[in-house]
């Protein structure tokens, strides 16, 4: 039971942390001008739907298990009291509600989709998707240990930077690949909208892996603080 609640959690992450950064590495990329650009964002975005399916899936599975670990009996991982009361009676049930809300609401968003041929409008519609995707990701921090035990709101922030900066780099970098895959497929040379987004998204990596591995440290060191002498 422990290892599928690991695994869904699993899943869970890491679907988050793929839509992230997709809609991330979109934003950065800007609108695309041609049809190759285009293709390769249809692509982005069917993978995005997908994904969310995924972790709002993986979600359902983990609380079902955790029901069940919680209440010490298999069968209350489907009885809808016992879920209710473990999504409504405690912390990390109720940021599981907030955050699987957030993803009813960008799958909704995603699967309706809309015009976004003005420049604006699309803008607008793929900065509200990452909002959401990131909204979601970085209240995972929300339910983690370092919530639970530490008064301060220091370890919650610094979870929250870390998962966010693990959305936008590695979450970026399957959607940039597929970018690159796609110019040089269907060009002799680099496509100047490529070339754009690798080098916005090489500054950017730049400085969330240091937000990375600073976060990671600190995080570390507030895990040390807190264990018993």
């Amino acid at each position: 039971m422990t290892a599928l609640l690991l695994a869904a959690l699993g899943v869970h992450i890491a679907a988050c942390v793929l839509v992230t950064g997709a809609f991330f590495v979109l934003l950065l990329a800007g609108p695309p001008p041609i049809c190759t650009m285009r293709r390769w964002e249809r692509r982005v975005l069917s993978g995005a739907r997908w994904l969310v399916l995924v972790a709002l899936g993986s979600g359902v599975i983990w609380l079902g298990v955790r029901t069940a670990l919680f209440e010490g009996r298999a069968d209350a991982a489907i009885e809808a009291p016992a879920i209710r009361n473990a999504m409504l009676d405690t912390w990390p049930g109720l940021v599981w509600t907030v955050r699987h809300a957030l993803l009813i609401v960008l799958a909704a968003f995603l699967i309706t989709g809309g015009d976004v041929s003005a420049r604006r409008n699309w803008i607008a519609a793929r900065g509200e998707a990452f909002v959401l995707a990131a909204l979601a990701l970085v209240l995972l921090g929300g339910s983690g240990h370092a919530a639970a035990i530490s008064e301060s709101p220091w370890p919650l922030a610094i979870d929250m930077v870390h998962l966010l900066g693990a959305g936008i780099w590695v979450g970026g970098l399957p959607p940039l690949a597929l970018l690159l895959y796609a110019t040089s497929r269907y060009a002799a040379t680099p496509d100047p909208y490529a070339v754009r987004a690798m080098q916005r998204f090489s500054r950017v990596a730049l400085v969330t892996v240091l937000v990375l591995a600073s976060s990671g440290i600190a995080n570390a060191f507030c895990w040390w603080k807190a264990s018993p002498a």
